[in-house]
């Protein structure tokens, strides 16, 4: 078992000091007072700890040391938060099996300082950490090994010129510094100064925008960043450890708009996470390709994104603003701030626009990409038109299979894979709906064609008709007089207000007028005529109007009419064929005035003993006289003549009265010449007398115009004797064949005259022997 042994060196003055080739502390507890300085000389003079061999400072000594500084003893090497190691000779490097904890380090001297085990800096016992790393002029390289900085003061890390150089190839393995910051408040900003290999300070900044609480007095932020080879296959690598690919968010290999440095930061030691912001340095040589760079990059438009190692994809939500003239991109972490890092643009993504034309249905539609992209190209273009697609056509001409709205699609795609979408509800405008009626017409008439072409968008509309040989016409109605029969042909053209125009044609037929024909004849007043319908053509007919002026007087194909009255009369034929073609014909119908006959005579009481009648003319319209005396004999065509009667009677008198227009009337009277009867009866009679006088009975007198005689003689006893039906058949005073007595008899006699009154007579007559 090895034995501690300290070593106490008491020095009075600050000028003082020990002085030796190197010093290998086998185990000694070296205590340092106030103001001692102790050098190890020469460029091989190293420290060399051993067993547990620890130096403890009270507070301000210092060590000196010109060559390496070499931990070996299974410690931290300084047991205090108190003093400064100084390695102020030329190439130097801090070595050993065991980490070494400095209160202040002090680089000087003429060359880099290298670290070769996981080193930190100050203070490295519990209590108060205070000490600081100065850099001065020097380059400190990590060589994979991580520099922990304990002092949670933003100031621990002092610098003149000097940089931390730690850009090591992860597959090597990274050079991390680690600051404990512990549970420093927000506001602090703590600054690492990383530099190239090439001397370019680059430094990373992190800023507490939210305190966190420290566990275990650890909390703490690490970074390691590195630059990557732009020369290789792809750029950008090697990649950090455990990240697959440098995809952008669309699946696109992001290496010529990533920069050329990778970033990696790790956190430990909090039980609840502060929130930082991130200060990502880099050199223009990484992105621009004036300096050298491979990339396709724009300096302003840099942000920060950082690998989800959960899903392997890169966080492109594109946090931080550029810096450009301070060569950094600073980036509002949050908490997340653990993780793989790297600056890139973020994909430059289309506009997606499109520009058509509006059409009717049946037309084909353009559509034009109109999409931009500020950087990069648009690589894809792809189209969906109604669920029809077309790739790769900056144009494309489409039909619609229907009208009314339509969703038109574009995508377009960069080059760098980022797509965009325009979604267009367009219209394609329909059609009119074409329809139109007319009644077949007829001949002479005009045939009215009514639109009744309808749209579901784009009213008002505009109509046209159109048929060959016509001149073209406008209007929702339209009147036409084609002139001749047959079939002809009406296209309706109708625009609405879209423009969309359509049309349709039909067929109709102008029919035949029927030619309306029948006769007349002149008549006279009070004649009846027969009108009859003599209409021809090749059309059956259905209906009939017979007119006298504005009344009609019957529907059938004929008709008669008894006029009364002369004069001229419009006698009107209306016809209506089977297709309701109607026509008509007017003719006068002349109606002579008619004679009207009439006449007196005189004496108006005529008896045969005077026989002669005298006519007188009462006739109107006329002038020419027919006169029949009713004997059978008599005739006149005088206008007053007188005839004489030779027997008596009723005559019947008959006058035909004419005119020029021959339209004659015709008048009957009945004349009576009546008899002179003056009938004498005896009342005696000799039958047989000797003298041959009143041998019989019957009348005697004026017996002119007797019709009927009936004689009758009764005896006392009322037994009829005898009866006579004749005046020239007398009682001869027997009664069949045997004389009567003597004595007087009842007779009974009746006697018609002419106009046949009877005469009844009734006496006794004495039969005398």
């Amino acid at each position: 078992m090895l034995k501690r042994v300290s070593i106490s060196l008491l020095i009075a003055l600050s000028s003082s000091g020990v002085f030796a080739q190197g010093w290998v502390n086998n185990g000694a507890n070296v205590v340092l007072t106030d103001s001692v300085h102790v050098v190890v000389t020469t460029a091989n003079g190293h420290y060399l700890s051993k067993n547990s061999g620890l130096i403890r400072s009270k507070r301000e000594s210092y060590f000196h040391i010109r060559g390496n500084w070499i931990n070996n003893g299974g410690n931290e090497a300084i047991a205090s938060n108190n003093g400064t190691v100084i390695l102020d000779g030329a190439i130097q490097q801090i070595l050993g099996s065991s980490s070494s904890s400095f209160n202040n380090l002090l680089l000087t001297g003429t060359g880099d300082k290298y670290l070769g085990i996981e080193t930190l800096v100050g203070g490295g016992q519990l209590g108060f950490k205070s000490g600081q790393l100065d850099l001065t002029n020097k380059r400190l390289y990590l060589n994979t090994n991580t520099l922990i900085v304990n002092n949670e003061k933003n100031d621990a890390i002092q610098r003149a010129n000097g940089i931390i150089v730690g850009e090591t190839n992860p597959i090597v393995g990274y050079s991390f510094v680690q600051w404990n910051f512990r549970d420093q408040p927000f506001g602090n900003q703590y600054e690492i100064p990383f530099g190239s290999i090439d001397d370019i300070y680059i430094p990373f900044l992190f800023n507490i925008d939210q305190d966190g609480v420290s566990s275990l007095d650890s909390g703490h932020l690490k970074v390691a960043m590195y630059p990557t080879n732009p020369l290789v296959a792809l750029n950008n690598r090697p990649l950090p450890a455990g990240v697959t690919n440098l995809d952008n968010e669309y699946g696109i290999e992001n290496d010529i708009k990533s920069l050329d440095r990778f970033y990696v930061v790790r956190s430990g030691g909090f039980g609840f996470q502060p929130q930082l912001s991130l200060i990502f340095p880099y050199i223009d040589r990484e992105w621009d390709q004036l300096a050298g760079s491979l990339n396709d990059i724009v300096e302003d438009d840099l942000v920060a994104v950082r690998y989800n190692s959960g899903n392997n994809q890169w966080s492109y939500d594109g946090s931080g603003n550029a810096d450009a003239g301070n060569n950094n991109v600073n980036s509002s972490a949050g908490s997340s701030f653990a993780g793989n890092w790297v600056l890139y643009n973020i994909s430059p993504c289309p506009v997606a626009s499109l520009e058509f034309d509006e059409v009717c249905f049946g037309e084909q539609m353009e559509f034009r990409n109109t999409s931009t992209i500020n950087r990069g190209s648009i690589t894809e273009v792809d189209w969906d038109l109604g669920g029809v697609a077309y790739s790769g056509q900056d144009t494309v001409q489409h039909l619609f299979p229907t009208d009314g709205t339509q969703n038109v699609r574009l995508i377009v795609t960069s080059d760098r894979g980022c797509k965009d979408t325009v979604i267009t509800t367009i219209e394609v405008h329909p059609l009119p709906i074409i329809d139109f009626g007319y009644t077949d017409t007829c001949l002479g008439m005009p045939t009215i064609f009514t639109s009744r072409s309808t749209t579901r968008t784009g009213t008002p509309m505009l109509h046209q008709w159109k048929s060959p040989g016509m001149t073209p016409g406008s209007g929702s109605q339209f009147a036409h007089v084609f002139p001749a029969i047959g079939m002809f042909t009406m296209t309706h053209i109708s625009t609405n207000s879209w423009g969309c125009v359509d049309s349709a044609s039909k067929d109709f037929n102008v029919r035949e007028t029927p030619p309306v024909e029948f006769y007349t004849r002149e008549i006279c007043e009070g004649e009846i005529v027969d009108f009859v319908d003599e209409t021809g053509g090749a059309s059956a007919l259905r209906s009939w109007t017979w007119k006298v002026g504005d009344e009609v007087i019957s529907y059938s194909d004929s008709t008669s009419r008894r006029f009364s009255f002369a004069g001229t009369y419009p006698i009107t034929l209306i016809v209506e064929n089977e297709y309701g073609c109607i026509d008509s014909f007017v003719q006068p119908q002349l109606v002579k005035p008619k004679a009207i006959a009439d006449f007196t005579f005189w004496p108006d009481r005529v008896l045969i003993s005077d026989p002669i009648v005298r006519f007188f003319d009462n006739s109107t319209n006329t002038n020419i006289y027919d006169w029949d005396f009713g004997d059978g004999v008599g005739r006149s065509n005088l206008m007053n003549p007188e005839y004489t009667y030779a027997d008596t009677g009723a005559y019947s008198i008959l006058l035909i009265a004419d005119n020029d227009g021959q339209c004659p009337d015709t008048v009957r009277k009945t004349i009576v010449i009546g008899p002179d009867l003056k009938i004498f009866i005896p009342n005696a009679f000799t039958p047989q007398g000797l003298d041959n006088l009143n041998e019989t009975f019957k009348p005697s007198g004026v017996l002119q115009g007797m019709r009927d005689f009936h004689m009758q003689i009764y005896n006392r006893w009322g037994e009829m004797l005898f009866e006579s039906f004749s005046i020239d058949n007398p009682w001869d005073g027997t009664y069949r064949g045997v004389e009567v007595e003597m004595g007087n008899y009842l007779y009974l006699i009746r006697v018609v005259d002419h106009q046949r009154n009877e005469h009844f007579f009734k006496g006794m007559v004495m039969l005398l022997r």
